[in-house]
């Protein structure tokens, strides 16, 4: 029996193709590397935290632990699929990293996104600016001292607690129809956010310590250093 499919599939298929075959094309001439060194990558997530563990849920929020080998939604790759967009992505020059921690910090300002020191191994394909890989090992997690409730102020006040509330989800998914967003953050977890006195929940949360979240998450955790925390925003003129 003839199947007829709809031009608008047939269209959005041929395209797919066409991008596959030229993801595949670029690494033709790439030469290949046996090491048993893993490579060493920056990138950012937001630190989730429920109340027996701690997880990473990335930029494009998708979910993972400290020691993860990706999976692939298509049938038959192994990621990192050269034809393909799967594995695990990140920058090889921790300065990118820390520039779109500071983008980020004011594109989303009520997300709080640590800083990602990983090694990546098994089959890793590098392009110019990173890695794409098919394990990743989180060995360090850097948490900006910096109140997320002030970032609009020019007078920040002093971080005096890194918290997790359920109000915090809330506002997080608010109007997010994702169910990849909503999966990183089931029912009953929160992001972390460092908070000063003033920006503390009116009704009670978490306060965690960087000694619990090393407990929670199983890796270290330390404070990002002031001169790769995101920079304040400039007042509009004629603000005080």
């Amino acid at each position: 029996m003839l199947v007829l499919l709809p031009l608008p599939l047939v269209v959005r298929s041929m395209a797919r193709n066409r991008r596959r075959e030229a993801r595949l094309a670029m690494w033709d001439d790439r030469p290949l590397t046996v090491t048993d060194a893993p490579f060493r990558g920056y990138k950012l997530a937001q630190l989730v935290v429920n109340d027996s563990r701690a997880w990473l849920v990335g930029v494009l929020s998708v979910r993972y632990g400290v020691d993860e080998h990706a999976s692939c939604l298509r049938r038959g790759c192994s990621p990192p699929g050269l034809d393909c967009r799967c594995g695990f992505y990140a920058y090889a020059d921790r300065a990118r990293a820390v520039d779109l921690l500071d983008v980020l910090s004011r594109t989303h300002p009520h997300e709080h996104y640590v800083l990602l020191t990983v090694d990546l191994d098994g089959d890793v394909l590098e392009y110019e600016h990173g890695f794409r890989a098919e394990r990743q090992r989180v060995v360090r997690i850097e948490i900006a001292d910096q109140c997320v409730g002030c970032r609009d102020s020019q007078r920040p006040a002093p971080v005096v607690a890194l918290v997790t509330h359920p109000q915090f989800r809330v506002e997080q998914l608010r109007g997010q129809r994702d169910l990849v967003a909503h999966s990183g953050m089931p029912s009953g977890s929160s992001p972390l956010r460092p908070l000063c006195a003033q920006h503390l929940p009116s009704t009670p949360g978490t306060a965690h310590t960087l000694t619990s979240l090393r407990s929670l998450a199983g890796t270290e955790i330390a404070r990002l250093g002031d001169d790769e925390a995101p920079r304040r925003r400039r007042p509009v003129d004629g603000a005080a």
